[in-house]
């Protein structure tokens, strides 16, 4: 729901100081980040990137009939002009 929130908030043309404070409470370190971001002139741009491991194989097979998979997220893209 906070996600949400924020996107609406953030679509807005011009914000009020309780969209600030909603934004602020929502997502602190996103909003530091932003601050030190516009405070330097550095732009960053957060791609979303999904590392998908195959599913095992089990030669015995499991009980269930179900199989392990393994997810990893990770994603930081800062360009620094």
């Amino acid at each position: 729901m906070g996600l949400i929130w924020q996107e609406s908030i953030r679509r807005k043309n011009e914000l009020r100081w309780y969209d600030h404070a909603a934004l602020v409470l929502t997502d602190p370190i996103g909003m530091l980040s932003q601050g030190i971001e516009t405070m330097f002139g550095i732009t960053s741009t957060i791609m979303v990137v999904d590392y998908s491991m195959p599913q095992a194989q089990y030669r015995s097979g499991r009980p269930d009939g179900s199989s392990k998979s393994t997810r990893i997220n990770d994603t930081l893209h800062i360009p620094l002009n």
